[in-house]
């Protein structure tokens, strides 16, 4: 919980150095801007020291005063795990689903290079296997399965998840931007087996984000419109 405290806090601080300040500019006169897609790699850390590469994507999003984003994310992942010994230390983290709400802080959007500061809130799921046994050569916890011809345990947890980071773009083209981030997932709520601090953790991305300024595109389309009904009720012209 401190971590990601302290991330708020460094994040928020970045952005504006007065709070008060911060509020206005991200509230003040929001009007909608343009639509907003990202996509690109994830590699997401675990507590306890595994880690998944992962497919990120916000999946409808649009940005406001060019200030602030919202959207809908998700990202996935899945690991085929092959070595399993008998003397496991801790469970593996085999898959990883994710969905959130992203309130996304806008920093110079438009410039050559620019920032944000996704925060997101939302829910997970995430499936582990063991081979860890107990003195008496038991499983340990979950229900045994068998995949890849070893006898394992299988359980997974759905639980809440928040995260704040930093992004930084470089504008490519008018619509294209490139840029990485990182950012610190803290978890919440897990409903089995493991501790919710097992699924926190960091994730790092490298992302492509596409801009679409649907205003400036229909008003595009209405003034041909426009011209080629002039041109049709014009005799000269025919």
């Amino acid at each position: 919980m401190k971590k990601i405290l302290l991330l708020s806090t460094v994040a928020f601080c970045f952005f504006s150095a007065n709070a008060q300040d911060t509020t206005r500019y991200l509230f003040h006169n929001l009007n909608y801007s343009y639509m907003q897609y990202t996509f690109g790699y994830e590699s997401v850390a675990f507590n306890r020291g595994d880690q998944l590469n992962a497919f990120y994507a916000s999946i409808i999003g649009a940005a406001f005063g060019n200030k602030l984003a919202i959207g809908l994310d998700l990202d996935a992942a899945m690991k085929d795990i092959k070595n399993f010994t008998n003397n496991s230390t801790y469970p593996q983290t085999s898959s990883f689903l994710g969905m959130y709400l992203n309130m996304e802080p806008l920093i110079r959007p438009k410039g050559l290079v620019n920032f944000s500061v996704p925060v997101k809130f939302g829910f997970a799921n995430a499936s582990r296997w063991d081979t860890t046994f107990d003195s008496n050569a038991n499983f340990i916890a979950g229900y045994s399965s068998t995949n890849l011809n070893h006898q394992v345990n299988e359980y997974s947890d759905n639980f809440l998840v928040g995260s704040v980071g930093v992004n930084c773009f470089i504008n490519l083209w008018k619509s294209v931007s490139a840029g990485g981030g990182a950012s610190y997932r803290y978890s919440m709520n897990t409903a089995h087996y493991n501790h919710a601090a097992d699924y926190s953790g960091f994730s790092v991305f490298a992302l492509v984000r596409f801009r679409w300024d649907t205003r400036a595109y229909y008003a595009k389309m209405l003034q041909r419109q426009k011209e080629y009904y002039q041109q049709m009720g014009n005799p000269a012209s025919h």
